[in-house]
């Protein structure tokens, strides 16, 4: 079995990767930003008697907090197998009167933080010459959605990191996957940051735009299991795909477009030169 390391684990698909990954047997750190106030990861690992479940904290936006978390893990388990980077915040806005510190933030979180944990995690990766790094992406990456602009261009640089990161670690034996889900029911909306340019003729499409947003995610699918089920496939699967899509309403129309960027990229992985084994 293996040793996991999740961010972002207090709700939503965090906590479902914690209980899929333990279901498993697996060693599951579960990390978030404030361990004491995740009632609800508390609550799953009590109700499901979880046994196999650490969970510590970990603030992608403090340096010294990720490392002591990569630290404490390799002390205690001797090693990290999988990497989930789940952490991630929203934000909605005009484009035009988006505060630059919430464009800062979205960035720091998304991109920034989850760059920070894989740093940390890679040389003892590298040292093992094995490990899988997986990424919780949106469709967002491919929709360019108006008004959530700060978050979506986020999933975008997500999407290129580790499409990169997927081909240069290759070499090491470690593989680098996206997962990409729709708009299921999870905390997410209630939880974005929401500026809606008061007085100005942006205000009414963007408070309807956030409306229809936060019915989509509360009327979404509750069953989160598909996302955690390509996650786990991301994690264990001999030739992983560099890009789950996890949006049934929508398959018919971007399946064949992620299903084109996975032939690309596999094309340029061989392509791309190999440093000696």
């Amino acid at each position: 079995m293996s040793v996991v390391l999740i961010t972002g684990c207090s709700t939503g698909f965090g906590l479902e990767f914690v209980s899929a990954f333990a279901r498993r047997g697996d060693t599951v750190v579960a990390t978030a930003r404030n361990p004491e106030g995740a009632n609800a990861l508390k609550s799953a690992i009590a109700d499901q008697g979880l046994k196999n479940v650490v969970l510590r904290q970990l603030d992608v936006n403090k340096p010294d907090s990720v490392q002591r978390a990569v630290d404490v893990t390799i002390e205690s388990e001797g090693r990290i197998d999988v990497l989930v980077n789940n952490a991630g915040i929203g934000a909605v806005s005009p484009l035009e009167t988006l505060d630059d510190a919430v464009l800062r933030e979205v960035f720091e979180t998304n991109v920034f933080g989850a760059m920070a944990v894989t740093r940390a995690v890679l040389p003892h990766m590298r040292k093992q010459r094995s490990g899988r790094i997986v990424f919780t992406n949106a469709i967002g990456r491919i929709l360019n959605t108006p008004y959530l602009g700060a978050y979506c261009s986020s999933k975008h640089a997500v999407d290129c990191i580790a499409a990169t990161w997927d081909i240069e670690l290759r070499q090491f034996g470690i593989r680098v996957s996206s997962v990409m889900p729709s708009a299921f029911q999870t905390a997410f909306a209630g939880n974005m940051d929401s500026n809606f340019a008061e007085g100005t003729e942006y205000e009414a499409p963007a408070r309807e735009y956030y409306e229809g947003l936060k019915a989509r995610i509360e009327n979404g699918p509750t069953d989160l299991s598909p996302v955690a089920d390509a996650v786990i496939d991301a994690a264990t699967s001999p030739e992983p795909r560099q890009r789950y899509l996890i949006a049934p309403h929508l398959a018919n129309v971007l399946g064949p477009l992620i299903d084109n960027l996975e032939e690309i990229h596999q094309r340029e992985a061989s392509l791309a030169p190999q440093g000696k084994k």
